[in-house]
C-alpha cells in the first residue's frame, strides 16, 4: 500500500477513525472519573550550618584548634553533617514509630485497612490475598496488621527528596489521597525529624561539656585551663542555641504547601493517550478491513 492509498483510504472511512478516537476519548475521561485523585503537599528548605559552626571561636576550626591545645579530642569535625542525620531520620522506623504514637497517623495513612466501624484492621481481600501468598512464598513476611515498620517503608516511597536545581536547595513532597493529611503528614516528619536530631545533638554536647568540665576539674596548668573554659563555653552557646524553636539542621525557604490540584491522574497525560491509542486503532482497523476486502 502506499502513502496516497493509506490516506485516501483513511479519508474516506473518517467517520469510522472519529468513532474509534472519541471512543478512546471517552475512555480516558472515564478513567479520570474513576480513578481516585492524589495530592501533593511540598516544602522547599535549606541546610544550616550545624550548633558547632557558630560562635565567637571561629567555628570548627577554632574549637578544634582549642581541643588541640587542650590535648582531647572532641566531635567537631561531624563526620554526619546535621542535614545528611535530619535526611536519614525522615525514612527512618524510629520516626515513623514516634509520630504513630503522637499523631496516629498509621490508620489515616492506611485507611483502605483500617475498618472504623469495626476499629480493627482489615485482613486482604481476594486479590491481595493472593499477592500475600506470593509475598509469603518467596520469604515476605506473613500478614499482620501495618506498624510502624509498613509506615517507614511506605515514606521512603512517598516522601521524596530532590534537589532544587543548582541553588543548593532542597524539596520535599509527599502525596496522598488526602489533600489535608498530606500536609499534616510532612509537616509532622519535618518537624520530627529535627526534633529527633535535636534530642541527638542535645545529648552529644551535654556529654561533651560535661568531659570537658571534668577535665577542666583536674588541671592546673593555666593555658590548658584557658583553653578548657572556652570550649566548655562553646558547648554551653550551643546547647542554648538548641534549647530555642529554630529548625537545627535546615532554614524553611517555602512552607508546607499544597500544590492546588490533584497530580494524579495525569489528566492531560491520559487524555493525550486516548486520542493517540485512537488514532492508532482506528487507522489499524480501517487497514485490517482494506487488507480483507481485497486480498
Amino acid at each position: 500500500m502506499t502513502d496516497i492509498y493509506i490516506t485516501s483510504l483513511v479519508l474516506q472511512r473518517r467517520w469510522t477513525l472519529a468513532g474509534f478516537i472519541a471512543g478512546f476519548f471517552v475512555t480516558s475521561l472515564i478513567m479520570i472519573g474513576i480513578s481516585t485523585p492524589r495530592y501533593r503537599a511540598e516544602a522547599v528548605i535549606a541546610p544550616v550550618a550545624s550548633a558547632g559552626q557558630f560562635g565567637e571561636l571561629g567555628g570548627l576550626a577554632g574549637l578544634a584548634g582549642l581541643a588541640g591545645l587542650a590535648g582531647i579530642g572532641l566531635s567537631d569535625s561531624e563526620e554526619v553533617p546535621n542535614f545528611s542525620m535530619f535526611i536519614y531520620f525522615l525514612h527512618s522506623p524510629e520516626l515513623a514509630n514516634i509520630l504513630d504514637g503522637s499523631h496516629e497517623i498509621l490508620r489515616e495513612v492506611f485507611s483502605n485497612n483500617w475498618d472504623a466501624e469495626g476499629n480493627v484492621w482489615r485482613e486482604p481481600g481476594f486479590v491481595g490475598g493472593i499477592i500475600q501468598f506470593f509475598r509469603e512464598l518467596f520469604g515476605g513476611r506473613v500478614w499482620q496488621p501495618p506498624d510502624f515498620r509498613d509506615l517507614a517503608e511506605h515514606m521512603e516511597n512517598r516522601l521524596l527528596i530532590s534537589e532544587v536545581g543548582t541553588t543548593g536547595l532542597v524539596r520535599l513532597t509527599f502525596e496522598d489521597k488526602n489533600s489535608d493529611l498530606a500536609q499534616r503528614v510532612l509537616t509532622y516528619y519535618m518537624a520530627g525529624a529535627d526534633q529527633l536530631l535535636r534530642v541527638q545533638e542535645r545529648s552529644r554536647k551535654t556529654e561533651e561539656r560535661d568531659y570537658l568540665l571534668g577535665q577542666l576539674s583536674d588541671t592546673s596548668l593555666a593555658e590548658v585551663r584557658v583553653a578548657l573554659a572556652d570550649l566548655v563555653a562553646a558547648r554551653e552557646q550551643e546547647l542554648v542555641m538548641l534549647s530555642t524553636t529554630q529548625p537545627v539542621a535546615y532554614k524553611q525557604v517555602q512552607p508546607v504547601v499544597l500544590v492546588p490540584e490533584s497530580v494524579y491522574p495525569p489528566r492531560i497525560l491520559l487524555m493525550l493517550l486516548g486520542l493517540s491509542f485512537g488514532v492508532i486503532a482506528g487507522i489499524s482497523f480501517i487497514l485490517l478491513r482494506a487488507g480483507h476486502s481485497h486480498p
